[in-house]
């Protein structure tokens, strides 16, 4: 029984990748620090503001009688919205009995 000998090599494909990161990393790491570099120095460094903007106000609390008013229509809509759900609970019953077989 002859034996062979086979020889494992690495795949070419894979050799060529690991150079061009070893190129590409450092100038992307120095293409980085220039721009940063840069922009720290060249762009426009706020300016401090001479005059600020002056604070606003609060806003005014409605007078009592406002919120009475407000109460009011409150509640009016709170009496309105039953008497609705009362007269829709009696238009349901009307249609299920309507829709009973006979």
């Amino acid at each position: 029984m002859a034996m062979t000998a086979v020889a494992m090599t690495e795949l070419t494909g894979r050799r060529a990748r690991w150079t061009s990161a070893l190129l590409l990393a450092p100038g992307a790491a120095a293409l980085f620090g220039a721009t940063t570099a840069w922009a720290l120095h060249a762009g426009q460094q706020p300016q401090p503001v001479a005059n600020p903007q002056p604070i606003q106000a609060p806003v005014a609390r409605p007078a009592p009688s406002e919120l009475m008013a407000l109460e009011r229509s409150a509640v009016a809509n709170q009496r309105q919205l039953a008497a609705l759900r009362k007269r829709m609970s009696s238009l349901q019953r009307q249609l299920t009995s309507l829709a009973a077989p006979l």
